[in-house]
């Protein structure tokens, strides 16, 4: 059986990509922007801890209150029914 060239057709087609970039030759494959969060893979920054990302958020120092009103801009309602909750 020959499979050389059937092995040599399947390594330039499937395995034989480059390896990752290694930038500082520690062994760990460089990010492609390692100082922003979509280089790292991090979520979004959400210093409020309301589920809201900071870019989209209104308020990001203060948790929405997830009211049903207005929950999605990231800022905390006023109490809309009265009923002090």
């Amino acid at each position: 059986m020959r499979a050389g060239p059937l092995l040599l057709l399947f390594a330039l087609g499937c395995g034989a990509a480059q390896p990752p970039p290694d930038d500082r030759e520690d062994g760990v494959e460089s990010e492609p922007c390692p100082d922003s969060a979509e280089g790292l893979g991090c979520a979004e920054r959400d210093g409020d801890g309301d589920g809201i990302p900071d870019s989209r958020d209104a308020c990001p120092l203060q948790p929405e209150d997830m009211d049903r009103f207005e929950d999605s801009d990231g800022c905390p309602d006023p109490d809309n029914d009265g009923d002090r909750i």
